[in-house]
C-alpha cells in the first residue's frame, strides 16, 4: 500500500506543479488554490508512504515521478517540443525509480 501512497504523491507532485505555471506567479486564484492543494495532498501522501518505505527512496522516486510527469505535461499541454536526448534521460530516471521498486 505504500508504494501506492507513493505514486499518489508523486502524481499529486505533478499537479502541484503544473498549478504552480499556471498561477502566473500567484496572480491567478484558481490556479493558485490548486497549487496548496496539490502540494498539500502529495506531502501527505509522502509521508504515508515514509511509513514502511525509507525516506531516502520515498522521496527520490517522488521526485522521480514528478520529473517524468512534469516533462509529459510540458510536452502534452505547454508546447514543449520533444528532444531525443530529454527522451532518453527522462526514460533513466523512470528506470531508476522502477529499480528501487524491485530492490
Amino acid at each position: 500500500m505504500s508504494w501506492f501512497y507513493l505514486i499518489l504523491a508523486g502524481l499529486s507532485e505533478i499537479g502541484f506543479t503544473t498549478f504552480l505555471k499556471l498561477s502566473n506567479q500567484f496572480t491567478k486564484l484558481i490556479p493558485s488554490i490548486g497549487f496548496i492543494t496539490f502540494g498539500a495532498t502529495s506531502f501527505y501522501f509522502m509521508s504515508k508512504a515514509m511509513k514502511d518505505i525509507p525516506m531516502p527512496i520515498v522521496y527520490a522516486a517522488w521526485t522521480g515521478i514528478g520529473i517524468v510527469g512534469v516533462y509529459l505535461v510540458e510536452v502534452l499541454f505547454f508546447n514543449e517540443p520533444l528532444n531525443f536526448m530529454k527522451i532518453i534521460f527522462v526514460s533513466l530516471i523512470l528506470i531508476g525509480i522502477l529499480g528501487l521498486k524491485l530492490v
